[in-house]
This record gives C-alpha cells, structure tokens and sequence, in this order.
C-alpha cells in the first residue's frame, strides 16, 4: 500500500513538476520506458536527493503542480522548530487527509468522531481567531461543543476561568501547546484545583519528562503526544512514554543515519514525504527535527522526537505567553528567510531578521502593535538583519528565547 502510494506521488511530479521532472531525469531507475517509475523497494527512495526550506524558496515556481485539476489551493507557512522560514501551497484534498489522520488518531484512543467536546489552547490566529473564554457555559453549549484558550493570552483571570471549566467539565480530550499546557498544570497544582480530564494531548513543542510528569499530575489523565507540521501535517503520535506511531498513508518517513549524525545513539534526521499533497509535493523534505530509533528503523515506529524546544515570554504582571504562538507574526511575511524573537528584557524583544530586503515601515507598525497589544506599551523593539542565525550547541536555530528569569 505504501509502496502503491509513493509510486503515484513520484509519477505525479514527475509529470506535473518541473522540479521533479529534472531530479528525476539523473535516476536510473526512473529512466525506463515512458519515464514511468516504479519503485520494487522503499530503500530506492534514497537515490532521491533531500530538500529543504531553503530549496523550496528557491525553487518556488519549479515546484508548483501545473495540474490544472487543482484549483482550491492555498497558501501556508512554517518557521519549523528552527525560525527558518518556508512558504508552500495545499489544497483542499490534504486539509480533508489532514483531518480524517486526527480522527484516526481519536479513534486509537478509544473516541469516536461524535466524541468532539474539547478543550483547546492554541496559538495560531490563523487557526482559532482571538476566542474569549465563554462566562455563560449554559449558553455557549447551545451553540458550540468546545473551548478555546489563545496561548498568547494566559493571564491569571484566564487561567483561573479554564480552571474552573476544566474542574466543573469532563471534555473527551484536552488538546494544546505542550508550553501551555505546563503553565496551566502548574497553576492547577499551586491552586489546588480538583481536574480529571481522561486525555490530553501535546502538541507543536518537544513533550520532555518534566513537563509530561506535571501535566498528568495536574490533569490526573493520559497523557499524548501528536507530532506534525504545518508542511505535511500528521506525523505519528505516542503515550506518554510510549514508541512514536507513525501515520503510513500520510507521510512516508526516513531517518537519515549519515554522516553527520550519530550511530552509536541511533539518531538522525527527520525526511518526510507526503502521500496526499499534489499543489506542492515535498518528497525527502527535511523538517529540521531529528529522531531517535534504538532499533532497526522500520519506517512505522521511532522512539524519540528532538527539536522543537520554545521558551516562555513573561509578561510584567507575572503572566506568560507561550512562544509558539508568536512564530505566526513573522511566517507570513514573504521576504523573510529566517528569523529569531529575543526577550531581552520585560520591555525589550529583539528581532533578528534573515531578509532579501528590510522590511517596510507598515510591516514593521503591524508587528510591533500586534506585540505591544500582547506584553505592554512600554515595549521597545531592536530590529537587527544579518546575513545568518547561528545554530545553538545542540545544532538547532531556536527561534523564540527568553532571557527573563
């Protein structure tokens, strides 16, 4: 099925991509009659050379379906786990296979499609808007079945009203950012709020063991971890604890032990390839992640997920916001390559810009009134361009950090 899958995503460029039609042009096994290809073994994917955020940009164009089937199509952006920026087109059939790999994640945890009371708190304006937490429930239920928490608006009025949600509510499943996520364990413990949420999930950044420990002792729930992306959507998932299941007939993933990383720990990069998008196909897309196998890798299963680590902004009043739901303000701006947000202080957050071009002065107001609206007025802002973000020791390009303890 797998093998069946890949073969029509690699036909499918080859035919419809610019891009593709060339790489694939140097590959002997495409080279056979009518430049159909075929592949007999997953492992011949390997002779495929990898791409990446800075390919993509480069190669924009090259890489768009001339399908002219496909017309719902849309634009997206990621900064990833490292601010390194990648702007790419979907449609709606990957939103539908997006969706439906949820739902099959739902499903593996025992909940069905109508079991759809949660809990969310997310970041992306994009996704949720600016929701308020509901004071009249009664009301609210007529009409909707969930709740929304932004991750940039974890005041202590918020928290104190989600608390009281979560302790008189028992929703099929709280879903959010794991940074969040610990902020509102740790308010429930100093608190002393009494909450039983059967299911969490934790997303978007690195789910370590401390953070996972007082999530479970806050919610008292099973604790799980969704991995995916923006590119390419669902990834794989886990307990708590648990092997990392990956999602086979959406992504197709490989763990690149080559040179540069480490064989004694069975670590590697992430490449991904994506069996449902066909405005923009990412095969051997390397994500910037890296994961850990202590077995033979068997393209299901890996242990450990790496990267994505995303400190908290504090805020004057002792509120924090998570920064993950800031990447946002930057990914939609086309002209940025890479970026970098620094707390330097309560009331001093510096950009660090890679950019083929400084950005103007209403790009540059929009930014900076979005953030004073967030932390405070008082806000000043240092814009610095540079030529390249340097990788931190553990090899990544961390894209939010604090230097407020």
């Amino acid at each position: 099925m797998i093998l069946d899958k890949l073969n029509f995503i690699l036909n499918y460029s080859n035919k419809n991509i610019k891009y593709y039609h060339n790489v694939f042009k140097k590959v002997d096994w495409v080279k056979s009659r009518e430049d159909v290809i075929s592949l007999n073994s997953l492992n011949q994917l390997e002779e495929l050379p990898i791409i990446n955020k800075k390919i993509i940009r480069e190669n924009f164009k090259d890489l768009k379906s001339n399908d002219k089937i496909i017309k719902n199509y849309y634009k997206n952006s990621s900064g990833g786990s490292t601010g390194e920026k990648a702007i790419f087109l979907q449609h709606d059939t990957f939103k539908l296979h997006t969706t439906s790999n949820f739902l099959f994640f739902l499903k593996k945890l025992g909940l069905n499609p109508w079991n759809n009371n949660y809990f969310l708190i997310w970041g992306s304006v994009d996704d949720i808007g600016r929701p308020t937490l509901p004071k009249n429930l009664f009301h609210h239920y007529l009409f909707h079945n969930r709740i929304l928490l932004n991750s940039s608006d974890l005041t202590q009025e918020n928290l104190h009203r989600a608390c009281e949600i979560l302790e008189l509510i028992s929703f099929d499943y709280v879903r959010g950012y794991s940074q969040s996520l610990s902020v509102i364990a740790k308010f429930i413990l100093q608190n002393k709020y009494k909450i039983n949420q059967k299911i969490v999930v934790s997303t978007a950044s690195k789910l370590d063991n401390k953070t996972a420990d007082l999530i479970i002792s806050a919610f008292n729930c099973e604790l799980y971890d969704f991995y995916g992306s923006r590119e390419v959507g669902a990834i794989s998932y886990s307990k708590y604890n648990d092997k990392h299941n990956i999602f086979p007939l959406n992504n197709f993933v490989e763990i690149d032990f080559n040179e540069n990383y480490s064989h004694k720990s069975r670590k590697g990069r992430l490449l991904l390839t994506n069996l449902n998008s066909f405005k923009m196909p990412l095969i051997r897309y390397d994500i910037g992640d890296q994961a850990e196998c202590k077995d033979d890798f068997n393209n299901f299963q890996f242990d450990k997920i790496f990267g994505r680590s995303v400190d908290l902004f504090k805020l004057e009043n002792g509120n924090v916001v998570d920064g993950t739901s800031l990447n946002h303000l930057l990914n939609n701006l086309e002209s940025v390559k890479q970026f970098q947000i620094i707390q330097e202080s309560l009331f001093v957050i510096k950009f660090k810009i890679v950019s083929k071009t400084n950005l103007n002065v209403d790009e540059i107001n929009s930014i900076e009134q979005l953030f004073k609206s967030i932390f405070s007025e008082k806000c000043k802002f240092i814009w610095e361009y540079v030529s390249e973000i340097p990788l931190s020791k553990s090899g990544k390009r961390v894209y939010i950090i604090s230097k407020v303890k």
